[in-house]
């Protein structure tokens, strides 16, 4: 927020996001302690797309759950590269991007 001029605290983030008018993404990776309320720092609006991912199956009080299994490092790869918009896709790429998806 702060590098984008947005603003300096979560409020401001909040607004941002909330005054868009494109779509946005919002990303909780590894939300897995139940104790932690997520709700105050979901931005007030009917657009945009939360994802939260957890191990803790009890995380799914903040919404609707879907299993997802593994996937293989090949197929991790072409998603990865895909959703970067990657053109240009070269050896030093892929292996960057394995790195990236055994994290």
């Amino acid at each position: 927020a702060i590098a984008n001029k947005i603003g300096n605290s979560l409020q401001d983030t909040l607004l941002w996001l909330s005054s868009q008018i494109e779509e946005w993404m919002l990303l909780f990776d590894n939300a897995d302690d139940t104790s932690i309320n997520l709700f105050p720092i979901f931005p007030r609006c009917t657009h945009g797309n939360i994802i939260i991912t957890s191990r803790n199956p009890q995380v799914a009080v903040h919404g609707s759950m879907s299993k997802v299994g593994n996937m293989e490092e090949t197929d991790a790869i072409d998603l990865l590269l895909r959703s970067a918009a990657v053109e240009d896709n070269t050896v030093e790429t892929t292996e960057r991007a394995s790195e990236i998806v055994k994290v």
